[in-house]
């Protein structure tokens, strides 16, 4: 269920967001609203698709998730089992939560996936 959050003005001019083409920050602002009260969120990019942008399949959300991690603004976590999870780094610095709910995703049983070089690099 997608949740209110605020966006700072200071996102506009922030010099990591401005060098993104306009479908990453879109849907860099979309994981925000979709993300849990930790800043969590599975990792499904046709899911993700669905919630961020309904209606246009031309947008590749997976090459776009990788940029966001490449450029520091998101983390991927992963358990053994394979499943894996994306979160928002710095996210209590930018999202108050009143009432936080159960943390959904990001458990101990997560650990913090690297960025493939080449990743960072393209």
């Amino acid at each position: 269920m997608g949740r209110i959050r605020t966006i700072k003005p200071e996102f506009w001019t922030d010099e990591r967001i401005v060098r993104l083409p306009f479908e990453a920050r879109l849907l860099f602002i979309g994981l925000w609203n979709f993300a849990d009260d930790y800043g969590g969120l599975e990792f499904s990019p046709d899911r993700i698709a669905m919630q961020v942008f309904p209606g246009n399949s031309s947008v590749d959300v997976d090459d776009l998730i990788d940029l966001l991690a490449a450029c520091g603004l998101i983390e991927y976590y992963g358990m053994a089992d394979g499943y894996k999870a994306i979160a928002v780094k710095n996210w209590s610095r930018h999202q108050k939560v009143d009432n936080p709910s159960k943390k959904t995703f990001l458990s101990e049983s997560y650990r913090k996936l690297a960025i493939p070089s080449e990743t960072r690099l393209a």
